[in-house]
């Protein structure tokens, strides 16, 4: 058996983008198995990857949660271009009837196009980075709070998470978006939003924070 410094010399001698399409020939059976899977999309700085004046090497990846292993993988330039980085991870998986998620540096209208593009559905996270169409979603809730729901595919419920020392508590609520959102047009095929409440209870004390999703399915 070959030592571990010459296994290490020669994994540092193949080509990140060689590797990365025999992983994609590997995989590309399961792709076909898509139908009702949820891939995610993310984006990790690798831990022990700077050196000297190199950058540290971040990956944005497809995982997928029915497999339980990572599609796809590409390197980004920092994570203020998993923007553009992620149009292209999207056209390596090649799979129809998946839920692609992402985090909010995701929630862009031009990745939406294209995650439509491939007949998916979409779960993104809407923060400040879309602040118009989070504060007209903010609104539209509070409206529904008033109103009671009426008239509005509505549904919620709740998970309590227990143990080391902490009490999680996450509400989650799921309602259909209306024309009074005028800013959901500009995103295809936009039908309805997830509020999820968390609140956390531990011995440093309590804390809430809210999060809005995007949705269509």
């Amino acid at each position: 058996m070959p030592c571990a410094e010459t296994l290490r010399f020669f994994i540092a001698c193949i080509k990140p983008n060689e590797l990365i399409k025999g992983f994609e020939a590997f995989v590309n059976p399961l792709n076909s198995a898509a139908e009702g899977d949820v891939i995610a999309i993310d984006g990790k700085t690798m831990r022990g990857t700077r050196h000297g004046v190199f950058d540290a090497l971040h990956v944005v990846s497809a995982w997928s949660k029915n497999q339980g292993i990572t599609l796809a993988a590409l390197e980004s330039k920092g994570k203020s271009n998993e923007i553009k980085t992620v149009p292209e991870l999207l056209e390596l998986i090649d799979v129809k009837g998946a839920t692609i998620t992402t985090d909010a540096m995701g929630c862009q209208r031009a990745i939406v196009a294209k995650i439509r593009d491939g007949q998916d559905d979409y779960v993104l996270q809407l923060k400040n980075n879309q602040e118009n169409l989070l504060k007209e979603i903010k609104a539209y809730h509070h409206k529904l709070e008033r109103e009671g729901y009426a008239n509005t595919k509505y549904e919620q419920f709740e998970e309590i998470d227990k143990g080391h020392g902490r009490l999680e508590i996450r509400g989650y609520q799921h309602f259909e978006l209306s024309d009074w959102v005028s800013c959901k047009d500009a995103w295809s095929g936009a039908q309805s939003v997830v509020r999820v409440e968390r609140s956390r209870s531990t011995a440093k004390g309590e804390s809430t924070e809210v999060a809005w999703y995007l949705k269509v399915h």
